[in-house]
């Protein structure tokens, strides 16, 4: 596939959940409205007994922010999956068009994509050392990683402010602002389930240090057996799960053409070979099951 031909499926992905999600917001909202007005004889209801969560009276309301929830969290990876691929230049864009794009992603991921872009390349030049603070979940437990992600988030919004080049910064404020803008029509326009998504967004963003950091690089084999059932989707998200190794190998290689024929010689490796700090993740382990996907064979454009 064309990059041009990967940056429609990402455009094609973004599109379909934000349309569910807006969709289901529309079907949902009265029933979420009366559930959030009726909350507190909900609440003394289920302290009382829990099965009144099925109660007939609610269950209509709590079905519809599941489903808001849930196409909200599909929104939120399909649009990090597009800002990763964006972030290593994988998409054959023009800066300009790279750096809208950037921008774009900013709004759903509630995080400045100029901002994490330079951290996230310092991640991949210098994975695990101590100046990079993308991968500080990967050196902690999974406990501790979801413990310290909120205060690893907001302390990566401000260091990647003053750590980019001085003429991305203005694209740094532009995209924090956006960021508050998203927040603030979603809370002023009292819609509960608008309100449900951005609360979704800012708590998928706020637990990045253990999901994105920690998960990728010390991800428990029984994870990875999961993940590589659902490699044929040629989810970007999966894909890099299952092949981080190959990701680091590649980084130029759009996530959902990572395949397990890639020649890996991974920074990841050189780091768990030269620290006396061995970190015997599933992902490091050489031997690891290889799973079969559907994603092309052929040589991918931009491979290092």
């Amino acid at each position: 596939m064309t990059p041009a031909g990967h940056l429609a499926m990402h455009v094609a992905r973004c599109a379909t959940w934000t349309a569910c999600l807006v969709g289901a917001a529309f079907w949902g909202h009265d029933a979420i409205a009366a559930l959030v007005a009726d909350a507190p004889a909900f609440i003394d209801a289920v302290v009382a007994a829990p099965a009144a969560v099925f109660d007939g009276q609610w269950l209509g309301g709590l079905i519809a922010i599941a489903v808001v929830v849930g196409f909200s969290a599909a929104t939120f990876f399909s649009t990090f999956a597009f800002f990763h691929d964006a972030a290593h230049g994988a998409l054959g864009l023009k800066p300009l068009h790279n750096d809208l794009i950037l921008a774009g992603t900013s709004a759903v991921l509630m995080m400045s994509a100029h901002g994490q872009r330079q951290l996230h390349l310092r991640h991949h030049a210098r994975p695990l050392e101590p100046d990079d603070l993308e991968g500080k979940g990967a050196l902690q437990s999974l406990p501790m990683a979801a413990l310290s992600a909120p205060a690893s988030s907001f302390s990566m919004r401000w260091v990647s402010f003053f750590d980019v080049p001085h003429k991305l910064r203005g694209w740094v404020a532009g995209e924090n602002v956006i960021n508050l803008v998203v927040t603030a029509v979603a809370v002023g326009s009292g819609n509960a389930a608008a309100i449900i998504a951005v609360a979704t967004w800012w708590l998928l963003q706020l637990t990045m240090n253990a999901w994105a950091s920690h998960i990728p690089h010390r991800a428990p084999k029984w994870l990875l057996a999961v993940a590589s059932r659902f490699a044929w989707t040629g989810s970007p998200v999966v894909l890099s799960l299952v092949y981080h190794l190959e990701h680091h190998a590649h980084p130029k290689v759009p996530c959902a053409t990572l395949r397990p024929d890639l020649e890996v010689q991974s920074p990841l490796l050189q780091y768990n070979e030269t620290h006396t700090q061995k970190l015997a993740w599933a992902q490091l382990q050489p031997a690891r099951p290889r799973p079969k996907t559907k994603v092309p064979t052929a040589p991918v454009r931009g491979m290092a």
